[in-house]
């Protein structure tokens, strides 16, 4: 076994910590979760992009991806 020490803010280490929580699991089961994943994805388990999401422009539901999506789609 390896030892893998991170350093992160108190404030994002409590938040997660208590999101996993809900979850049933502590942080480092949550971090072997998202490494084994990486292997089976053979890459990041998510899209990373350099344009902000709908969601980083205070849009929680995602409207105005959906919007745009469609607006794409039908060429408008």
């Amino acid at each position: 076994m390896s030892v893998l020490q991170i350093r992160l803010e108190d404030e994002l280490k409590d938040q997660v910590s208590e999101l996993f929580e809900r979850l049933g699991m502590d942080i480092p089961t949550a971090v072997r979760i998202f490494f084994r994943r990486s292997i089976v994805e053979n890459g990041l388990p998510f899209d990373v992009k350099t344009t902000p999401s709908a969601s980083s422009t205070n849009d929680p539901t995602g409207l105005l991806a959906a919007l745009r999506a469609l607006r794409k789609e039908w060429s408008i």
